[in-house]
């Protein structure tokens, strides 16, 4: 099953109800296609994440983008199992916010004062992100598919399509 998530559409709660209603109907794997400006905000990313963390467990989910992907936007593609992107695509990691230092507890009570809501978001998502990815040296950076792969974020196409084909060649005798 495939869903398409358009990012610039302005129904977050649509979208967020149809990758709920398309991980309930998905068999055994589900594949998310992202599309428009990768940008969406910190709180609508976790609310997706939530969707996709809180999947059956036999669901297997693949997130194609086929945008370049902004701050929030990277923790809902993050989310899959395996990922791919448009070979000339990138990823962008938010700076932490000076407030943050280099603090990514998330479950940490926060005055108000010291804190506004927005970088109590990006502080949740970048605890998410920190998952994947080393945040403190890759905030502030765009990371290209050569990085992503280092990082062992991307499903090697090339890779599986060369060993694929090795194991279909008949055998010279």
């Amino acid at each position: 099953m495939t869903i398409h998530l358009n990012l610039s559409s302005g129904d977050h709660v649509a979208q967020i109800h149809a990758l709920q209603s398309a991980v309930a109907r998905a068999k055994r794997t589900l594949r998310i296609e992202l599309f428009g400006p990768g940008s969406v905000i910190a709180d609508t990313a976790l609310a997706f994440y939530e969707v996709l963390r809180n999947r059956p467990r036999h669901l297997q989910v693949h997130i194609h983008t086929w945008t370049c992907l902004n701050e929030a936007a990277v923790l809902l593609w993050l989310g899959g199992d395996t990922r791919s992107m448009r070979s000339d695509t990138w990823i962008e990691i938010p700076s932490l916010p000076e407030s943050m230092g280099e603090r990514l507890e998330v479950c940490r009570s926060v005055s108000v004062y010291e804190e506004s809501p927005s970088e109590t978001d990006t502080r949740t998502l970048l605890s998410h992100v920190s998952q994947w990815l080393p945040v403190s040296e890759v905030a502030g950076f765009r990371l290209f598919q050569h990085e992503l792969r280092e990082f062992g974020l991307l499903d090697d196409d090339e890779k599986n399509n060369k060993l694929a084909a090795y194991f279909t060649q008949p055998e010279i005798h």
